[in-house]
């Protein structure tokens, strides 16, 4: 396997968790409250996404990225054959 397709969760991780907050609703009002220049930078959700119905998301999504990373991970004798010169 190559070690590059063991990270083939990561992208879909980032992309399901920029979408995840974008219909949240955590973190109205931009970041630090939108103090000075940065109160129009990441604005936080846009409240699509019920309380607890977002829970419920997160948990499948979490779920699923876990089952994709666990399939796709090295094996126990790559990942020693890749770190054995670090520990010595």
């Amino acid at each position: 396997m190559n070690p590059s397709s063991s990270a083939k969760w990561l992208f879909p991780y980032l992309i399901g968790l920029g979408v995840i907050s974008y219909f949240g609703g955590f973190g109205q009002g931009g970041i630090i409250g939108g103090v000075s220049s940065l109160k129009n930078v990441l604005v936080g959700g846009h409240a699509d996404l019920p309380l607890y119905w977002d829970v419920l998301v997160v948990t499948i999504f979490s779920l699923t990225i876990y089952y994709l990373a666990m399939a796709s991970r090295l094996s126990a004798e790559k990942v020693s054959e890749y770190t054995k010169g670090i520990w010595a």
